[in-house]
């Protein structure tokens, strides 16, 4: 390759069915659209992300992801942030 440095592709995908606040309904489809999606970043045909899932995990938890999918990375990569959860309602 001389010379060339590998770009990577990194992806954290954040998906919530459930809520502890009840304002917010059991919800169905945020963790398979999480799945779903982490497949197709993953094939290398199609995407060839190097994927972090983090699927009804406690907020603290996914802060600490969010917080570290940035580090290391070089102005070359790609970084891919995806959430997947209920819509916020226009008053």
């Amino acid at each position: 390759m001389g010379g060339q440095v590998a770009v990577g592709r990194f992806a954290l995908l954040i998906g919530t069915n459930a809520y502890a606040d009840p304002a917010y309904p059991q919800l169905w489809s945020p963790v398979d659209d999480v799945r779903r999606l982490a497949a197709v970043l993953r094939d290398p045909d199609l995407g060839g992300f190097e994927v972090t899932s983090c699927v009804d995990r406690p907020a603290s938890e996914v802060r600490y992801e969010v917080a570290g999918i940035a580090a290391d990375k070089r102005a070359e990569d790609t970084v891919l942030v995806y959430i997947s959860g209920p819509r916020a309602a226009r008053p």
